[in-house]
């Protein structure tokens, strides 16, 4: 069974993923023309903001979403299995391999 510091570092980090998350919805109609953006955009933005929600180190900008989307698309393959965003680092194909 876990211990109360290990649940309580497992809560600290999903408040800070959801506030991160968050503030990127809550700041997206500040761009200009995003009433004009189409339903693609939409939801590759929103995954986006989702990936670094996660870690915006590692998912930032457009190699960072490349590697995002490889998470996910391993997740959807296989909802089942939990999705391990440490794996990245061992992902020699991803933008931000470190081995």
């Amino acid at each position: 069974m876990a211990s109360k510091k290990t649940i309580r570092r497992k809560q600290k980090r999903v408040e800070k993923i959801i506030a991160s998350f968050q503030k990127y919805v809550a700041t997206y109609s500040d761009q200009l023309f995003y009433q004009d953006y189409s339903d693609n955009t939409i939801v590759h933005d929103m995954l986006y903001g989702i990936g670094i929600a996660f870690d915006n180190e590692k998912f930032k900008m457009a190699g960072g979403y490349d590697a995002w989307k490889k998470i996910l698309q391993q997740f959807m393959k296989d909802p089942k299995t939990p999705m391990n965003i440490a794996a990245l680092e061992k992902c020699k194909s991803c933008p931000h391999y470190k081995g």
